[in-house]
């Protein structure tokens, strides 16, 4: 509430952010959709539009997390197959039906509440402590907006507060622990058995016949994408960072910028009384209450008890209002004003708000403490070349634009005038590339029909808030069918690898039969060629004994009887089958475990319940909202 937040949290520092706060559901920390835009909605939820721009921001923030798991880019097919899009649109779908839900409901953040999880995102500290000017940094390269930022902090916490209220509202499940404490330490006595791929694949040798046939019936999978060589000119704010020379004035320069950011950076520590205005909004009332406790405190009553009497801000109240250390441009307006106007010990008047009206005492003055030059010369060379390659980037952006368009058959002329080199990319599809590739907004402009098909230079591209970009197409390769001679070994090993999936299907089955009687089965394991494997009593949250498909396949079968096992089968990522014969099944004894293990066991199932009902809880509010959303995903 008090929070006057320079930037709109987004990207990385979102995730950062909701990780300290969230429940792991269905928070994507993705804003914006509330704004609209001149586009066709993705979707509308009860006549709140979610736009393509929100859309477009959630999905490539999901995809780059993807890419950052798996350690690069993300292949195209992947994503589809993950149903990406879907996904990412589901899930701002349901962030608006809880967000209207929370609106209606008066759910609110108090202004220490959203302070505190502020100065504990370590994006924004400087040796373990919150600093203003790291804070505004940080910020500033997201390139946010101060409104977004504040609204779209204060509305994560919200629904933050409102998953957990439901999730940890479970009911007891005490009688649950003993039958949870059985299955989780069941054992089972089990046999595995397993038909080796290698011998069976080595020996499939498919014709001719067979080859073409598949390669005619699939011949789609085997078709070249339509691409694209580019050349393009580059220019990063980094790069010219790199090849600038600060002088002896620029560095004096950085200094001073840096002695003035340091005088901002007093901190003052504080204690504040929050009396908000009775139901009707008679802010008039609220000040006289207010006066009555000033004068109370003049008096020398203690403000922490005071605080903790009559605050309404309770995020503060039960702490004594205290608010912590306190810098500039952290609070609104008014009460930073008065905060920082304080001498220490002094209370002021009242300070009204648009939460109420505040009582505020000044504990204490924590001074800036600037490091001498040499300390921080090297960094201050830093601050200056970043300011020198910032303004240069702006000038030499604007004339590459200008160049590019003014002669639109080549970039070499934009090249030549401005001292830059025409690169050259890979192969680029309208889904993939690497290097500038792999950036949307590049592929985008790359398929225009201004610059694919006429030929002609791109308009600046802005890649990211500090990179910018000018492309044309050096080549051009339409989508076409490959050849059968240049995927034969592809088609030859997808056909084998078909055919053994049928082959070790099979002699799973008839294996599975014979064990699934009591007895001796060698002649069974003989006629399929399976090779005994692990035999013994397996633990269900056991070590490393056998795969873990084998023993998931062993837990999935219910209860044998003594001449009845039960067997299933499945099969292993190198290609082999396992089937896994169950002779028995022992229950973990509850009586083993201590109190304090049992009521930390108690504890989980009632969070997993309380999921449960939180899910069953979102997908009502779902059912009765009304919603459209596009189907072309």
């Amino acid at each position: 509430m008090l929070m006057n937040l320079r930037d709109r949290l987004s990207g990385w520092i979102a995730y950062a952010i909701v990780g300290l706060i969230s429940i792991p559901f269905v928070l994507w920390g993705v804003g914006e959709y509330f704004r609209g835009g001149s586009d066709a909605p993705m979707a509308t939820v009860n006549g709140q539009d979610i736009s393509p721009r929100a859309f477009d921001q959630a999905y490539n923030q999901e995809r780059q997390r993807l890419a950052q798991a798996f350690g690069g880019t993300v292949p195209p097919d992947m994503l589809e197959g993950l149903g990406l899009k879907r996904q990412v649109l589901d899930g701002l779908i349901l962030r608006e039906v809880l967000r209207q839900y929370a609106h209606k409901q008066g759910l609110r953040v108090s202004d220490a509440e959203l302070a505190a999880v502020l100065r504990g995102v370590p994006a924004f500290q400087e040796n373990g402590v919150f600093s203003q000017a790291r804070y505004e940094q940080v910020l500033g390269l997201q390139g946010q907006s101060p409104l977004d930022f504040e609204h779209e902090v204060r509305q994560d916490l919200v629904l933050d507060q409102l998953q957990r209220g439901i999730a940890l509202s479970a009911f007891d499940v005490a009688a649950n622990v003993d039958a949870f404490l059985r299955l989780r330490g069941q054992t089972r006595d089990v046999e595995v058995y397993t038909l080796p791929a290698a011998p069976r694949r080595a020996a499939i040798q498919p014709d001719e016949a067979q080859l073409q046939a598949y390669y005619k019936d699939h011949v789609q999978d085997f078709r070249l994408p339509e691409r694209v060589r580019l050349d393009y000119i580059a220019l990063s704010v980094d790069e010219l960072a790199a090849s600038m020379t600060p002088s002896e004035e620029d560095l004096r320069q950085a200094y001073e910028d840096y002695l003035a950011r340091e005088a901002q950076r007093e901190r003052r520590e504080a204690r504040h009384i929050l009396i908000t205005p009775p139901e009707g909004g008679d802010m008039e009332a609220a000040r006289k209450q207010a006066e009555a406790l000033r004068e109370r405190l003049v008096g020398g009553e203690d403000f922490a008890a005071l605080a903790k009497q009559y605050s309404q801000d309770p995020g503060s109240a039960g702490q004594g209002g205290e608010l912590g250390l306190v810098e500039r441009g952290m609070m609104v307006e008014p009460f930073e004003k008065a905060l920082f106007a304080l001498k220490e010990g002094e209370i002021s008047a009242p300070v009204q708000t648009d939460f109420g009206w505040h009582l505020i005492k000044l504990e204490h003055i924590e001074k800036a403490k600037p490091r001498p030059l040499d300390e921080v010369r090297q960094a201050m060379l830093v601050d200056a070349a970043q300011r020198m390659a910032e303004e240069r980037f702006h000038d030499l952006a604007d004339r590459l634009a200008t160049l590019a368009y003014e002669q639109p058959d080549s970039l070499a002329p934009a090249a030549e005038a401005l001292g830059l080199k025409v690169q050259t990319s890979g192969w680029v599809t309208r889904d993939q590339g690497e290097g500038l590739g792999a950036n949307p907004k590049l592929r985008a402009a790359a398929f225009t029909p201004e610059v694919l098909e006429q030929g002609r230079n791109s308009d600046l591209i802005d890649l990211s808030g500090n990179q910018v970009a000018v492309i044309r197409v050096a080549e051009h390769q339409a989508a076409a069918d490959q050849p059968f001679e240049t995927v034969r070994a592809e088609v030859q090993r997808r056909v084998v690898e078909q055919e053994l999936v049928r082959l070790v299907e099979a002699d799973a089955a008839r294996l599975r039969k014979a064990l699934s009687m009591a007895g001796a089965v060698d002649e069974a394991l003989r006629q399929v060629g399976a090779e005994p494997g692990f035999k013994g009593e397996l633990k269900r949250l056991g070590a490393d004994e056998v795969d873990p498909a084998i023993r998931r396949a062993a837990f999935s079968v219910g209860r044998p009887t003594a001449d009845a096992p039960l067997v299933g089968s499945v099969r292993l990522g190198n290609g082999d089958m396992a089937v896994v014969r169950v002779l028995s099944v022992k229950d973990g004894d509850p009586a083993a475990l201590d109190e304090a293990e049992r009521l930390a066991i108690r504890e989980e199932l009632r969070q997993n319940v309380g999921m449960g009902e939180l899910s069953a809880f979102i997908a009502h509010l779902r059912a009765r909202a009304e919603i459209t959303q596009r189907q072309d995903l």
